[in-house]
């Protein structure tokens, strides 16, 4: 018998007044990455009538996105900044409030889902399956890292399953999947972490350098780092992406996570 699992009745228009932030349009993976095109359907996979999804479907992971964050308001105020959308490009704030953290947490997901989709068909676009490979990894970690930052260590592992199903199925999005095992993906997803690990030390070759990953004008940017925002003060794994523009030397992060 099918779990059935249920998505938060206002889960629906907060995706769309987040969504109602940009001007989105339908990006072409043929063509340079956009931050104002959508690259997945995933977030028009959902309405008022899909309320309730079966433990085989990849819409699980609204289940987990429409979840709140398990943060206090004084840890929401402390330990974030959101650029604000309301003053010029670069100007950022903090805020106390659970709602409005739901919607920032909620519009960086959708930030990070759409350029890893991007990231994981481009590189299928280019025929490099090995890079591909190894990117779905790196972007595998960073996504459960990313839940356990904006919303709990609750989950996260959740997620990185549900993430790496959307990214692998992005051109079916209602193809039935097995369903998340816990004690099986658990391991799976630690070897996923160890192996991040291991290649990010391989890449940095001794060197306390980060090192950027180009894939078309994208740029995966890998390393280590003290997180002086994290107690205790240690060195941490990161994973960052952005925009990167040569010519101008220019380069626009969309994502950035540490992890131990």
């Amino acid at each position: 018998m099918d779990v059935m699992n249920e998505i938060k009745l206002d889960f629906n228009d907060r995706i769309e007044k987040v969504l109602s932030w940009k001007e989105w349009s339908v990006g072409d993976v043929a063509q340079d990455f956009d931050d104002k095109k959508l690259y997945t359907s995933l977030f028009h996979s959902i309405d008022s009538d899909t309320l309730n999804v079966t433990d085989d479907s990849m819409l699980n992971i609204f289940v987990l996105l429409g979840a709140k964050p398990d943060k206090s308001n004084e840890e929401m105020f402390n330990k974030f900044k959101f650029e604000d959308s309301a003053v010029p490009s670069g100007s950022f704030r903090r805020i106390d409030d659970t709602e409005e953290f739901l919607d920032q947490a909620i519009g960086h997901m959708i930030e990070f889902i759409n350029l890893s989709t991007y990231i994981y068909l481009r590189l299928g676009y280019m025929k490099q399956k090995k890079r591909q490979r190894n990117m779905l990894k790196f972007l595998i970690v960073a996504a459960a890292t990313m839940y356990n930052e904006l919303y709990s260590i609750r989950g996260k592992i959740a997620f990185a399953y549900y993430f790496k199903k959307i990214i692998q199925n992005s051109d079916n999005l209602t193809k039935k999947i097995t369903p998340y095992n816990k004690k099986s993906w658990k391991g799976e997803f630690a070897k996923y972490t160890e192996e991040t690990k291991e290649d990010i030390s391989f890449l940095l070759a001794g060197s306390d350098v980060a090192k950027p990953i180009p894939i078309a004008n994208i740029v995966l940017v890998c390393g280590k780092m003290t997180d002086p925002d994290l107690l205790p003060l240690e060195e941490r794994y990161f994973i960052e992406s952005g925009i990167a523009d040569l010519q101008k030397q220019d380069y626009n992060p969309i994502f950035i996570t540490t992890f131990l």
